[in-house]
């Protein structure tokens, strides 16, 4: 039988603490408001990529971002809003924009 790797580092007589100093540590950080610890980190270069996209199929579909989503876009490109926080306001974005008539494109 093969060891984790925490075994083969810590021991296992250290797993315990090491595993509670880690969640103690997650949960600081989450606290005092940095990126959670479970998100992939993107960078600006990615967020953008990702913002372009969306808006590229929104355009397809004959809809342009309103001011208020750009400037939106532009806080998760900056990394103030986190992935989960941005499709939450982009899935309410869709749903308001499904009750408008498309633009002439």
């Amino acid at each position: 039988m093969s060891k984790s790797i925490e075994e083969l580092l810590l021991g296992v007589e250290n797993q315990t603490a090491a595993s509670k100093a880690v969640q103690s540590a997650v949960a600081r950080a989450d606290t005092s408001g940095l990126p959670p610890a479970y998100e992939p980190h993107f960078s600006m270069l990615r967020r953008r990529e990702m913002v372009d996209q969306v808006n590229a199929n929104q355009r397809l579909e004959g809809y342009e971002p309103d001011e208020q989503l750009r400037q939106l876009q532009e806080r998760f490109i900056a990394g103030e809003l986190d992935t989960k926080e941005m499709l939450e306001i982009l899935t309410n974005y869709a749903l308001k924009i499904q009750a408008q008539p498309p633009t002439d494109v």
